[in-house]
Parts: C-alpha cells; sequence; structure tokens
C-alpha cells in the first residue's frame, strides 16, 4: 500500500513538473510586440525586445542609407503605436528608396504581424504665381499624436519637394486618411510636437 501511494505521488510530482516546465517553455517562447526594425539591403525586419524576428517585409528598390540633411536619418523611419486602439502596435515605417529623388518616399503601417494595412504617399502637385512643383516628396520627419480617443489620434508626416523648397506637413488619421495639411514656402525638415493648452 505505501508503494502505491509512493508511486502516485511520485507521478503526480513528475507530471506537475512537467507542467511547470511546458507552461514557462511556451511562455518564454512566445515572441514579444514589435520593438526593433533591422534595415537591410532592400528589405526590413521586426523583432521583439529580446531580438527575435516577428516578420519581414522585401521591398521593389533597395533601401537608401546616405545621409544629408534633406533625408530622414536612418534610425529615425519607425515609430511604433497603437492608435487605432485594437490593443496591438502598429509599425509606421517610412521606405526611403536609393531612387528616392525620382520616386520619393512612400509611409507604411503595418500589424504586428506585418500585414501593411495601409501606405500613404506624400505631397501632390502645388503652384504658385511663377512655379509649378511636381511630385515626388520625400519625408524628413514622423510623429505619432496619441489621443485619449483612438478614432482622435493623428500621425504628423513632414515632407518636402526632392528638389524644390515647399514643404507639406500633413495630419492623419489611424487608418491613413489626410485629415489636415499645412503647407510651408521652405524646407522643414523636423517636427516637434507638445500639449500646449493640457488637454
Amino acid at each position: 500500500r505505501f508503494l502505491k501511494i509512493y508511486l502516485a505521488a511520485t507521478s503526480a510530482l513528475v507530471i506537475l513538473l512537467l507542467g511547470l516546465a511546458g507552461g514557462r517553455w511556451f511562455q518564454d517562447s512566445r515572441k514579444g510586440p514589435p520593438s526593433r526594425v533591422i534595415q537591410e539591403f532592400d528589405s526590413i525586419s521586426m523583432t521583439d525586445e529580446r531580438g527575435r524576428e516577428l516578420w519581414r517585409v522585401k521591398f521593389e528598390d533597395p533601401i537608401q542609407f546616405e545621409e544629408d540633411a534633406r533625408r530622414m536619418p536612418v534610425d529615425q523611419r519607425a515609430v511604433f503605436a497603437d492608435l487605432d486602439g485594437d490593443g496591438h502596435l502598429e509599425t509606421y515605417y517610412v521606405y526611403v528608396p536609393a531612387s528616392a529623388t525620382e520616386k520619393g518616399t512612400t509611409l507604411f503601417c503595418y500589424s504586428d504581424q506585418g500585414q501593411e494595412m495601409w501606405r500613404f504617399t506624400p505631397g501632390r502637385k502645388v503652384a504658385t504665381a511663377s512655379h509649378v512643383f511636381e511630385p515626388p516628396y520625400s519625408t524628413t520627419s514622423l510623429a505619432t499624436l496619441p489621443a485619449a480617443r483612438a478614432g482622435d489620434a493623428r500621425i504628423l508626416v513632414v515632407s518636402h519637394h526632392v528638389i524644390e523648397f515647399p514643404t507639406q506637413v500633413a495630419l492623419l488619421s489611424p487608418d491613413g486618411r489626410l485629415q489636415g495639411e499645412y503647407w510651408h514656402s521652405g524646407l522643414l525638415t523636423t517636427a516637434e510636437t507638445k500639449d500646449l493648452d493640457g488637454d
């Protein structure tokens, strides 16, 4: 009788330890939310905070890595935020191709699974009394503007003409729709957001 009790207790303990080990393994193996974007020759890969790859996207043209005053810094091209309130972090990435002077840049929004949700091409045809400025445009600054209500959140995109001086400051909704814009007759390369009225 003692042997049966001992074997039963031992079996229960083994099952418990296996369950705990399995649960720990499952917890450790679960990948976290997007934390870092790795830019390579013609693709980007997204990793969690432990460096585990979550997804990868390949582009048609190589990525531009050279930097100057008119280009967006490589380490500022990605922003992570849950602006639509679905409980998942979206990745907002400004794709700067090597052919940006001819094609301009594109803002992509990806889900936490790497699915493209929408894309935004900055700029449009604008004109002064003496000159017409045709696209393309190049984004130089990107910021997210969270809000108390997810539908009120905004994305700020600053882009200038690839050769000339006009700059577009665009406000996008969480689903990528243009909500408003400001055109500046000069070159703006950076932007900063502040809550000045405390709302």
